[in-house]
């Protein structure tokens, strides 16, 4: 960078003796300067911030310092790295350290995304002094569901990808001083190598190397439930204690998207003076994947980061916020999203937007859904006495991941993830489908999607996976929303309860939020099958006697339609009189989602 200067390996001295290594830009000019700071356990290459909605060397040359740090135990940093857990102290320490530096001005703020969007949080919860701002991009909320788990399930081909791919083999090839262990190396390389034949095959001999050189992994695996120690490194059990502002940037295709919205909303209603400042930006985008270009679809120039401008609205915002700049950033709407399909950008008092209401279609087949594409139908009336649906699910023999909020292996990871076809996934005994009629005008769903599922089940334990898809003319099922729930966590996440084979429940499913607009000619469509691989590891169904992993026990799930559900006679889950467990009034089974107000009425189908 020709209008800065870089100072390498500096050490940075923490409270328990360790040092962590770090790198400084500086602006040109004598200073001090306002500092920003990022914290990675990626290798420093550079200024440049991982995922880039953000350019770095510009904010350098605007005349911010950016001081990158490597986390505790990661490359030329002292100590044990262990992931979440002294990232509140760490960074704290690295704040009040660098006010003290001569090239500081005493302003600081933080900015990076993912990980280290992580440790964003985990300082400013601490609620350092000395901290101004942060600008979280694509994190959660915390650490157990949101980045280990997702509604009970485990996120298994993420993980997979990360600490192989970002943080065992980088750290095995790199780090300094260490000895280069090649046949570790090589095995490493090897299983990077076969992922791919990993996530086909299913969990096998990966998990030993998982283990010897990330321990920490074997340890999430063995704690699926929320527990203490979960909760003491969780951020949204703290948000109250925020006081720094903060910029939440997330993406509708991210894997992360419900944990920064959460974060907006939890330091919005429980933070205390500035840390009620919070703004949002949602745009079209995957982890690490800003381009506007996902599996196929482009959305135009405008979704793109350079097309937003994101290093401009990241400036804005630190200029007022550690500065005190008057740029008008106080007078403005705090949310931004961008709304798929006319491609547009759109400003909100808050999300979820308040000028929007609730919108219920009701699930319809008569036992019809399963094995055909969308023989099930989505209405405005219901429920009727309707004949339940059967999904037959086999462990071995999961469905395979398409699209979605994803972030697998491969060198097309932003083209595997987002609003992809799922069309060739129906027909699958243990897939059920349901489509409303072509809808006669466009319909927007702008926020939260959730389906009330009342269901029966022969197992212990399975899975409720969904998907709200985009039907068009020519028949393609492209993916807009999805999520999954673990039913032993049907109740609590904390405290695990298994099904009784037989009996009726009316379950939640969480299908995470979007801003998509369903064109007139289209039609509306709920996908619901009991997996998701790779993404999330299958259910073995025998829990809590056997293993929560792939096993080898069926599970047959009804899914009913009826206040008062009647069996089906070739239907084996449902027992002859099946025991009603939630209320008959919340029997039939509907997907939910907001849409603006002034457009409600207008919600047609042909």
């Amino acid at each position: 960078m020709a209008t800065s200067r870089v100072e390498e390996d500096l050490r940075i001295p923490i409270r328990d003796g360790v040092h962590l290594g770090a790198d400084l830009y500086l602006p040109d000019g004598p200073g001090p300067h306002p500092v920003l700071i990022q914290r990675t356990p990626y290798e420093r290459t550079s200024v440049q911030p991982p995922g880039r909605p953000v350019d770095g060397a510009a904010l350098v040359r605007a005349g911010y310092a950016v001081l990158v740090t490597s986390c505790r135990g990661r490359y030329a940093s002292e100590g044990t790295f262990r992931p979440f857990v002294d990232e509140g102290a760490d960074g704290v320490d690295t704040i009040e350290w660098t006010t003290r530096q001569p090239w500081s001005s005493g302003k600081v703020g933080m900015l990076g995304g993912s990980y280290s969007g992580v440790t964003q949080w985990l300082a400013a919860v601490e609620a350092p002094p000395s901290l101004g701002a942060i600008a979280p991009l694509f994190t959660p909320a915390e650490y157990l569901d949101g980045w280990t788990y997702r509604g009970g399930a485990c996120e298994l081909g993420f993980l997979w990808y990360w600490v192989l791919v970002h943080l065992a083999l980088p750290e095995r090839l790199r780090r300094p001083g260490d000895e280069t262990d090649l046949p570790t190396v090589d095995r490493l390389v090897s299983a990077i190598d076969g992922l791919e034949d990993l996530y086909a095959a299913g969990p096998s001999d990966r998990t030993d190397l998982l283990e010897r050189l990330a321990p920490y992994y074997r340890r999430w695996l063995e704690r699926p439930d929320d527990d203490a120690e979960w909760q003491s490194i969780a951020p949204a059990e703290r948000f109250g204690r925020v006081t720094a502002p903060s910029l939440n940037i997330a993406g509708w295709f991210d894997i992360f998207l419900g944990g920064s919205l959460a974060c907006y909303r939890g330091v919005r209603d429980r933070a205390s003076g500035d840390g009620r400042n919070a703004r949002l930006i949602i745009g079209p985008w995957s982890h690490g994947t800003v381009g506007g270009h996902l599996a196929g679809r482009f959305f135009g120039h405008r979704s793109s980061s350079d097309g937003a401008d994101m290093t401009a609205e990241y400036r804005r915002r630190f200029d007022h916020w550690l500065l005190g700049v008057d740029n008008g950033i106080d007078r403005e709407p705090p949310v931004r999203y961008f709304v798929m399909g006319p491609n547009e950008w759109r400003d909100a008092l808050d999300w979820p937007p308040p000028d929007t209401i609730a919108v219920r279609l009701v699930l319809h087949s008569d036992g019809r859904a399963v094995g055909t594409e969308f023989g099930g139908a989505l209405s405005r009336t219901g429920p009727l006495d309707e004949l339940p649906d059967e999904l037959v699910y086999d462990p071995l023999r999961p469905v395979p991941t398409r699209g979605g909020a994803t972030l697998l292996n491969g060198s097309d990871v932003g083209d595997r993830c987002g609003p992809v076809d799922m069309s060739d996934l129906l027909g699958r005994p243990d897939v059920a489908s349901y489509g409303s009629a072509p809808l006669a005008a466009p319909v927007e769903v702008i926020g939260p999607l959730s389906a009330e599922i009342s269901l029966s089940s022969s197992a212990s334990d399975t899975d409720l996976v969904g998907a709200v898809v985009d039907i068009d003319p020519p028949g393609r099922a492209v993916l807009v929303s999805d999520g999954i729930l673990r039913l032993r966590y049907r109740s609590s996440r904390s405290h695990p309860e298994p099904l009784r084979p037989g009996v009726v429940e009316t379950v939640t499913l969480d299908l995470g939020a979007t801003a998509w607009v369903f064109e007139p000619g289209h039609r509306i469509g709920l996908i619901l099958t009991s997996s998701n691989f790779p993404r999330f590891d299958p259910n073995g169904t025998t829990w809590p006697s056997g293993s929560g992993s792939a096993g080898t026990v069926t599970a047959r799930t009804a899914i009913h339609h009826a206040r008062i559900p009647r069996p089906r006679s070739s239907c084996p889950s449902t027992v002859a009189a099946p025991e009603l467990r939630a209320p008959p009034s919340s029997a039939g089974s509907d997907i939910r989602w907001m849409t603006p107000l002034a457009k409600a009425p207008g919600i047609a189908l042909s």
